[in-house]
């Protein structure tokens, strides 16, 4: 019996559009970005002072003592791999690659960093990037940012949860705080309920792992919590790379028929708001003058959806506007593309722009949105005027 192929994937989707060479401008680094982004697993950064047991931590969720435990070690890549290898950076940036017995010879200080290679089944879907933090306030901002830059979720590592750590953490970055997790190590525990609400803002759980009878139990939690959560993150960039697809078709050389026009399947319904650049215009239309009557008109639809009574349930808007928002530039394109003019540059980079908010889908995404369309309307004025 012969197997039917199934429809590809979205990350076969994306790579054939890639390799098209017809994506729009300005589209095919977006792309990439998205496709190395589903191509790679999800990114762990683990921080905490150095007797805060870092290496101790990431090799008991992967069941293997693969991190050295060694004083002064340097920030640690550990990624999948079929055989175990290690690579390690020297002071003057040297990059060598060396067995696990030269390794063990090395003197750590010497060291700016290390990547491992293991060949551990957890990793296709984790990464670590291991960085121990010590030095003054100022080194411990820059570490901390530039490891927030390289990652998708953290793991802070405590060990005694005193005043200086606390005042530690308080440097993540605010896009940290919901894919950030607490893993103690000591058995320091907060003394009050009031203090483990505050460190509980700062995170999204908090794991004592520490040790006794049922320290297997409570790693196995830590464990399943950070799996869900890493699916999670697969899940929303899946939609992205979806939402990509959606936006940026590759031109074929058949033409084909515009779907027919119909409404979103759950409200609002923004078809009254987006009719089809009407046919009849004056030869003297200035350029931009239809684009900003159409903006305006969009104005109301957009101050009713974004008038919402609290945080979550302008989040909860949050899909609608960007659905609006995207749309109405869409028709701008239509429109200056009738029109004429020197519109198109900057169309097809809002377009660009009101993507990458659509993927991200957020109150804050949403005003940035608003606030493109805001810009536009004031740029078609200009032009509509010179």
């Amino acid at each position: 019996m012969i197997r039917q192929a199934g429809p590809p994937s979205p990350v076969e989707q994306l790579a054939a559009a890639l390799a098209s060479g017809n994506l729009p401008r300005g589209a095919r680094e977006m792309g990439a970005k998205v496709l190395e982004r589903l191509a790679a697993p999800v990114r762990l950064a683990v921080l905490g002072r150095p007797d805060a047991d870092l290496a101790g931590t990431v090799n008991a969720l992967l069941g293997n003592p693969i991190l050295p435990d060694r004083a002064g070690m340097p920030p640690i890549d550990l990624c999948f791999g079929t055989q175990s290898d290690i690579q390690v950076v020297t002071g003057d940036g040297r990059q060598t690659w060396v067995d696990h017995a030269e390794f063990d010879q090395l003197d750590p200080w010497q060291l700016a960093k290390v990547s491992l290679a293991a060949p551990v089944p957890l990793l296709e879907q984790m990464s670590f990037l291991v960085v121990p933090l010590e030095g003054t306030a100022q080194d411990l901002e820059a570490a901390i940012g530039w490891t927030a830059r390289r990652a998708d979720m953290a793991i802070w590592c405590s060990a005694t949860l005193d005043a200086g750590e606390r005042a530690d953490w308080q440097r993540l970055p605010d896009q940290m705080i919901d894919h950030a997790f607490l893993a103690v190590s000591g058995r320091s525990r907060p003394a009050t309920r009031e203090a483990d609400s505050g460190i509980g803002l700062r995170f999204r759980a908090i794991h004592f792992l520490g040790s006794g009878p049922d320290q297997t139990l409570r790693l196995e939690r830590f464990r399943s919590e950070l799996l869900n959560h890493v699916e999670a993150a697969r899940r929303e960039d899946l939609e992205g790379a979806l939402v990509f697809l959606d936006r940026f078709k590759p031109a074929t050389a058949t033409a084909v028929a515009p779907p027919a026009a119909h409404s979103p399947p759950e409200p609002p319904d923004f078809s009254d708001l987006l009719d089809p650049v009407p046919a009849q215009r004056s030869a003297h239309t200035a350029p931009g003058a239809d684009i900003v009557s159409f903006l305006a008109a969009q104005s109301g639809q957009l101050a009713r959806l974004c008038d919402q009574p609290g945080l979550e349930a302008l989040a909860d808007a949050a899909p609608a506007v960007l659905r609006l928002c995207a749309e109405s530039i869409e028709a701008c394109n239509e429109i200056a593309a009738a029109t004429g003019g020197d519109l198109a540059d900057l169309l097809a980079e809002a377009s660009d722009l009101v993507l990458l908010m659509q993927v991200e889908e957020t109150p804050q995404a949403m005003t940035d949105a608003v606030a493109l369309m805001v810009q536009l309307r004031h740029e078609c004025e200009t032009l509509r005027c010179a």
